[in-house]
């Protein structure tokens, strides 16, 4: 008797593993890059709240007293280094121009982004 058994042979099995394999590599090296993609994502984020908290207090400066506003400032917190400058410090009823400058370290290398903002005093 010639009896047929279902199944799948050596050779079928064998290309399904492989495929799984490729399809779980290709897998594993995405989620590297998207791991970097969300620090990088967060580190920026990060950034751009102490600069909005810089522009925020310099807002309140030149609500209270124009004269008072500084013309630029410095300060590093949590590895990440910001500067900023103001256009027209110390003079009343003009527009003040607001640059932040932040940078902050991503792997070997430092990168960096910069925030204007007008205030009227």
């Amino acid at each position: 008797m010639n009896r047929r058994e279902g199944g799948f042979t050596i050779v079928e099995v064998l290309i399904a593993v492989i495929m799984l394999s490729i399809g779980v590599l290709a897998l594993a090296s995405s989620a590297g890059g998207i791991t970097r993609m969300m620090s990088s994502g967060q580190r920026k984020t990060r950034s751009y709240a102490m600069a909005s908290s810089v522009i925020d207090s310099l807002r309140r400066v030149a609500k209270n007293q124009c004269s008072s506003l500084p013309a630029n400032g410095s300060g590093v917190r949590g590895g990440m280094t910001i500067a900023w400058t103001v256009s027209n410090a110390g003079s009343i009823n003009q527009t003040h121009e607001i640059e932040v400058r932040m940078s902050y370290p991503v792997g070997p290398r430092t990168k960096g982004d910069t925030l204007v903002a007008v205030v009227y005093c």
